[in-house]
């Protein structure tokens, strides 16, 4: 198979030896959520999943904001 970028090679496979990160699912504020453990009990959250379209917003709920596991 071939692919054609305008890429370096460099930047095609850039992070492809990095190892995957751990995502958990877990309920958070009532909420399912996945999440990326980091130690000590807490966790980055990576995404929120919720038919309401009202959850998005909420700030606590952004991806990238550190969470307490349960």
């Amino acid at each position: 198979m071939i692919y054609w970028t305008p890429l370096d090679l460099d930047q095609v496979f850039k992070g492809w030896d990095q190892p995957i990160e751990q995502i958990v699912d877990m309920e958070y504020d009532g909420l399912l959520v996945q999440v990326n453990p980091i130690g000590n009990g807490k966790a980055r959250l990576v995404r929120l999943i919720s038919g309401n379209p009202m959850d998005y917003l909420r700030p606590e709920l952004t991806p990238g904001t550190i969470v307490a596991m349960n």
